[in-house]
């Protein structure tokens, strides 16, 4: 039977109970008992009726609720598939991009050193008046050390640079991190249950870059 035939047996069974009850005081109030009495053994038995249809009504509910919710729930999963799939892709391209900024501030850093170590040897073999240098041996050492200046400080800013643009590319792949593993877990409790992963569900990254969950 439908949920519809079911419905519709439900009202008529209601409405007949209802005229039984009405038949059922009328004959007591007339005064014939076995009338009475007869009207209520009906009732009883369109009373059991009802309750298996009302019953029959419940199962089929329960079924189609579990029904959308199931639907409802595959719906979402597929949705977070694909979120997880960009997240997961934003998260290993923001490690690439870290991994990047760190070797780009290991070559500021050797580049700094390199400066610093240029304007010390200079400092150090400074010309000597003993050494009777010339006006223009004396101009010459005087703009090769302001070259050496600027390009140390060139060389210090540009690793300031590099360490501010590290820092924030930590930040980037932390919160993309977070945000995959966010997604990560709530795919995973939306899996059927064959397949979801028992207790809490963890980020990790291989030697690659590449993000997994387990």
């Amino acid at each position: 039977m439908t949920i519809e035939t079911l419905l519709a047996e439900h009202s008529r069974l209601s409405g007949k109970i209802a005229d039984a009850s009405v038949d059922a005081a009328t004959a007591r109030r007339s005064g014939y008992p076995v009338a009475a009495a007869h009207c209520q053994r009906c009732i009883r038995a369109l009373e059991i009726e009802l309750a298996g249809i009302t019953a029959a009504i419940d199962t089929i509910r329960s079924r189609e609720a579990q029904e959308f919710a199931e639907e409802k729930r595959r719906i979402r999963h597929g949705e977070l598939i694909a979120l997880c799939r960009a997240a997961k892709e934003k998260a290993e391209t923001s490690v690439l991009e870290l991994d990047r900024a760190r070797a780009e501030q290991i070559q500021a850093e050797n580049k700094a050193e390199a400066a610093k170590g240029a304007v010390g040897r200079h400092r150090d073999n400074l010309l000597s008046p003993s050494d009777y240098p010339t006006s223009a041996e004396l101009e010459q050492e005087r703009e090769l050390g302001t070259a050496l200046e600027a390009e140390l400080e060139k060389a210090l800013a540009g690793l300031r640079a590099a360490k501010e643009h590290t820092v924030a590319m930590q930040h980037v792949a932390l919160r993309a991190q977070r945000e995959f593993e966010a997604l990560a877990v709530q795919e995973a409790n939306l899996r059927p249950a064959e397949s979801q992963i028992p207790g809490r569900v963890t980020l990790s990254r291989n030697a690659d870059g590449v993000f997994s969950i387990s």
